[in-house]
């Protein structure tokens, strides 16, 4: 059953092959996310990042290229390895679609420009596997997740935002889901949070204001502007002097989604 389906407490994205579990909630003590992959009819988990308020470590676990499971957590997060997705419940609503494709090489900036391809370039699953790290994002028509854990400095990402293409670059509309970890979470961008339950709809975008070409934070949102750009991929000031770098032809991608139809 494809598609994002959400309540005040489980958001699941599932494409095809995918699918990604947020859950939690402000009455909660349990924030977590878990990463699916499989079939369309049948998913199993290969790796699952929890917190639970009372305690400060968060715990993870992921199955690496051959088959071992990473985890600092063997006797508890470990077990959900493997456990089988369970379909969207009863009151679960549907806020966004996903319409899986087989490959296909989208236009390039000359032909479509960028906020055209900002939108097509990102639409889809990214995946990375090695013995100390994980990585994975889904982006659809309008909401876009990532599931991160790099165990050697307890560096994990786990997070659902809505970031809208523009001609300028990328406007970061807001995240509604973020467990972030790293080392012992003194740094100022670690938080813990989920407000689950929305409609992911795109609000209008202000103009774009930034100084010397930088990430600029606004009142309603951060833009990451343009830096440079070819044919083949697309570059943006992201936060703290990095690089968002996106290509024409991602070697990342492991599936397709296809954009709306016009």
């Amino acid at each position: 059953m494809t598609g994002v389906y959400t309540s005040q407490s489980l958001e699941i994205a599932e494409s095809a092959k995918w699918a990604i579990a947020l859950y939690g909630g402000e009455d909660g003590d349990v924030l977590g996310a878990k990463l699916y992959f499989g079939t369309e009819n049948e998913k199993r988990l290969i790796g699952i990042a929890e917190r639970r308020k009372a305690e400060k470590l968060t715990l993870y676990a992921f199955e690496g290229p051959a088959g071992a499971v990473v985890t600092n957590d063997p006797e508890g997060v470990r077990r959900a390895i493997g456990e089988r997705l369970a379909p969207p419940r009863d009151g679960m609503r549907l806020i966004d679609e996903i319409r899986p494709s087989g490959p296909y090489t989208p236009p390039t900036v000359t032909e479509a420009g960028i906020e055209s391809c900002l939108f097509s370039w990102r639409l889809g699953v990214t995946y990375d596997i090695a013995p100390d790290h994980i990585g994975f994002s889904m982006v659809t028509d309008r909401i876009e997740y990532v599931f991160s854990i790099r165990p050697e400095d307890t560096n994990i990402y786990c997070g659902a935002s809505i970031n809208i293409p523009r001609p300028e670059g990328l406007f970061g509309q807001g995240q509604y889901f973020r467990l972030r970890n790293f080392g012992d979470n003194s740094a100022p961008f670690c938080a813990f949070f989920a407000d689950l339950g929305g409609d992911a709809a795109w609000r209008p975008v202000p103009k774009l204001v930034c100084e010397n070409g930088d990430c600029t934070n606004t009142d309603d949102g951060i833009y990451w502007p343009v830096k440079r750009f070819t044919d083949e991929e697309i570059v943006l000031a992201g936060c703290g002097g990095d690089e968002y770098v996106y290509y024409r032809r991602d070697g990342a991608k492991r599936e397709w989604f296809a954009p709306p139809l016009k």
